[in-house]
């Protein structure tokens, strides 16, 4: 058995999401959801960093966790904080799952790349009925 989470929940986390976005440089854009599909996204987010490429891993026959891999890069002078929301819709524009990400305890350092993953705890179900999804990535000054 799945637990569904409260539409407030999903409201508030969505409504955080876009407050962050707004108080510092942030990136954000829709996109088609294709689960296993690693898409090569290339757009330069803020003050440096870029979003390579976007990865949605549903769990299978073994299993595991739901969730998405954006692997971002620091092309600028300075380490930076930021953080990774997404957001899954349906093809009537539901919200159906969100979850967040980003470095947990240290910058992404100038020149580097990493691997930053979302997690969608909770919502396997709902998600096999995305179609979009929205990514707003915060990032900190």
């Amino acid at each position: 058995m799945t637990r569904r989470p409260s539409t407030a929940i999903l409201l508030a986390v969505v409504v955080s999401l876009a407050v962050a976005a707004a108080e510092a440089g942030a990136f954000s854009k829709a996109y088609l959801f294709k689960p296993g599909v690693n898409l090569q996204v290339e757009e330069e987010i803020a003050l440096g960093l870029r979003l390579d490429s976007i990865r949605f891993d549903v769990p299978g026959e073994q299993g595991g966790p739901f969730q998405a891999a954006a692997t971002i890069s620091n092309l600028g002078q300075e380490s930076h904080m930021f953080s990774v929301g997404i957001a899954l819709f349906d093809d009537a524009g539901n919200l159906l799952a969100a979850g967040n990400g980003g470095p947990r305890m240290f910058p992404l350092r100038a020149g580097r790349q990493g691997v930053f993953k979302v997690s969608f705890d909770g919502f396997d179900a709902d998600a096999a009925n995305a179609t979009q999804f929205k990514i707003v990535i915060a990032v900190s000054r």
